[in-house]
């Protein structure tokens, strides 16, 4: 199965068959293109508070999900969220001040001075 993002028309599709009620996940998928449980996460992370999957919701909070996403900055980069977390912690830990991030950055990796891993 191809491993895309389900597509606004996939959805309609899916609403479709599901209103029907006459199609599984596995018809469903199928049809569209898409393996049985990518079906089966959509429509549960999807499906609005009355039970009903609606395409029009599902492609909004989807492209919501992902704007948002796209949107953090992940790597260690000059002026990212992800580097001044990193840069704080060790400040905290170490009560060190910085030279420069890529220097404290690489004195990190190369001493492996407590932990890279942080929530964003």
């Amino acid at each position: 199965m191809p491993h895309a993002h389900i597509s606004r028309d996939d959805r309609k599709t899916i609403a479709a068959l599901l209103q029907g009620g006459r199609h599984n996940y596995t018809e469903i998928a199928a049809q569209i293109g898409k393996s049985p449980s990518a079906v089966s996460r959509e429509v549960g992370a999807r499906t609005d508070p009355d039970g009903m999957y609606r395409a029009g919701s599902a492609d909004r909070a989807a492209r919501g999900i992902r704007a948002a996403a796209n949107g953090l900055h992940r790597k260690l980069v000059p002026g990212s969220e992800a580097l001044r977390t990193v840069v704080g912690r060790h400040r905290r830990e170490s009560g060190k001040r910085f030279v420069s991030p890529t220097t404290e950055l690489m004195r990190l990796f190369e001493f492996g001075v407590g932990s890279l891993e942080f929530e964003v």
